[in-house]
């Protein structure tokens, strides 16, 4: 089984001796980059080929239509007891100050351009002008790491924006955070989403096409246009009133987010 597109799907269909051959796609494959010709020999020699979300799946079939039997949905699986646990080991990190009286911001990813970091970094200087005090981590490490930096040094907001890499456990910077901040050009299905929703914190997140399979404008989070303008107003309006954080919060206390009974859809489809 092949958890991650690409090259390990692409290993195992070669080089791995097996009756069976499971491979994964996490997103919708025509907005990953991939060829199309290049990847469908490689398809056809898999048993099955899993994504996480119907539009996911949609996408694939309509990419490759040959292929729609063997293409299946299998969530990303968000144990809720797990998350909440790992949530209450201590931080002990020199770059995060959870004593420290400040709005703080949190996103989650890799750095590369599906996670559109170049829109939260805007955001950021936005956020300043309107002179909302806070800091903004960012937890995850990638090919844009440099990139990412001489933008913030270029904007001046070393002081606000704070690359932490990466964390074996990011649980407890997002239970210490104020609001999860998401600025996706696509995602699949966001398991950093789930993970908020759980610890019950505020989401702005952009408008890309799965993001309303997970959030309900208003009611469990925020959805903002792919602006730095938009997603500012955004987290203002999460910062300046009180009313709309209690909502949702109280709407988030009441979302069912467990899912671990899609292990037996894993277990089906392993045979």
């Amino acid at each position: 089984m092949s958890y991650l597109e690409g090259i390990t799907n692409y290993y195992i269909l070669d080089k791995v001796k097996a009756k069976r051959k499971i491979i994964w796609i996490h997103n919708e494959y025509t907005k990953l980059g991939y060829n199309k010709e290049f990847d469908e020999p490689y398809f056809r020699k898999a048993d099955y080929i899993v994504t996480i979300s119907e539009l996911c799946k949609n996408n694939l079939v309509q990419t490759f239509p040959n292929f729609k039997a063997k293409i299946h949905v299998l969530q990303n699986i968000t144990n809720p007891n797990i998350v909440r646990e790992m949530s209450q080991q201590d931080i002990n990190d020199s770059l995060f100050d959870e004593t420290e009286n400040i709005f703080k911001i949190l996103s989650v990813g890799r750095f590369s351009p599906q996670k559109n970091y170049p829109l939260a970094i805007e955001t950021a200087k936005i956020l300043k002008e309107k002179g909302l005090c806070f800091k903004w981590y960012i937890i995850g490490d990638g090919p844009l790491k440099k990139e990412m930096e001489i933008k913030i040094a270029s904007l001046s907001l070393e002081k606000n924006i704070i690359l932490l890499g990466l964390r074996s456990n990011p649980y407890t910077y997002m239970d210490r955070c104020d609001i999860i901040v998401q600025s996706s050009l696509f995602e699949g299905k966001s398991i950093a989403i789930d993970e908020a929703k759980i610890l019950c914190k505020p989401i702005v997140a952009t408008n890309y096409e799965t993001v309303y399979d997970v959030i309900t404008d208003g009611k469990n989070g925020l959805i903002a246009e792919m602006t730095p303008t938009a997603l500012a107003e955004k987290v203002m309006a999460l910062y300046e009133n009180k009313e709309l954080r209690d909502n949702i919060l109280s709407y988030l206390k009441n979302e069912n987010i467990n899912n671990v009974s899609e292990i037996n859809n894993y277990i089906k489809i392993l045979g």
